[in-house]
């Protein structure tokens, strides 16, 4: 059964969601000048420039789940939080329900 809680959780994971986009659209890398339209004096420099960024992206997938990790974690600590309201909210319906139909004889 979803309830209000449950729905009142819903923006926390759609701003952790539009954080890690928003992380991921900030490593994109600017435009660059067509290799054709390089002068030979700047390809050296532009070569160098290209493989920084090769070892840079490199490092970045292997530290990638740096990132991931703590937003797999978050979900599932507002997935484990909306279950256990929903779950405390169960008990106290069948309590009420235990108690309202006088069932103390019955277990």
């Amino acid at each position: 059964m979803r309830t209000s809680s449950t729905y009142a959780r819903r923006p926390v994971a759609i701003a952790l969601l539009a954080c890690a986009l928003q992380v991921a659209g900030c490593a994109s890398t600017p435009a660059k000048p067509v290799a054709a339209s390089l002068e030979c004096s700047q390809l050296p420099g532009e070569i160098a420039r290209t493989e920084r960024e090769r070892r840079a992206v490199l490092e970045g997938q292997q530290d990638s789940w740096k990132l991931v990790l703590p937003l797999v974690v978050a979900a599932r600590f507002a997935i484990g939080m909306s279950q256990v309201s929903d779950s405390n909210e169960r008990l106290s319906e069948l309590r009420a329900q235990l108690r309202s139909k006088d069932c103390a004889n019955h277990g």
